[in-house]
């Protein structure tokens, strides 16, 4: 399964998305305490097709800075 989490777009979170590399990784916390670890594979700007595209039945986590009216979107991309 392929979690997509969406964060509203600031300037300062774009600016720490832009930041991360491949070396990097994510925890995120579910609502019942579970953590799951996520390696940073990308760091990119996607359209919504361009995200639906993308290989959804291997795990993963696609982190999105959900900008209003914009095309193309910041998305970190991550893999257990």
């Amino acid at each position: 399964i392929c979690r997509w989490v969406a964060i509203p777009w600031s300037r300062p979170l774009e600016a720490a998305v832009r930041t991360l590399t491949r070396s990097d990784s994510i925890e995120l916390v579910m609502s019942n305490d579970d953590r799951l670890k996520y390696d940073v594979v990308a760091i990119e700007q996607l359209t919504l097709a361009q995200m639906q595209e993308l290989d959804q039945n291997t795990p993963c986590l696609l982190v999105v800075l959900a900008e209003q009216d914009a095309e193309a979107r910041w998305v970190v991309t991550a893999k257990p």
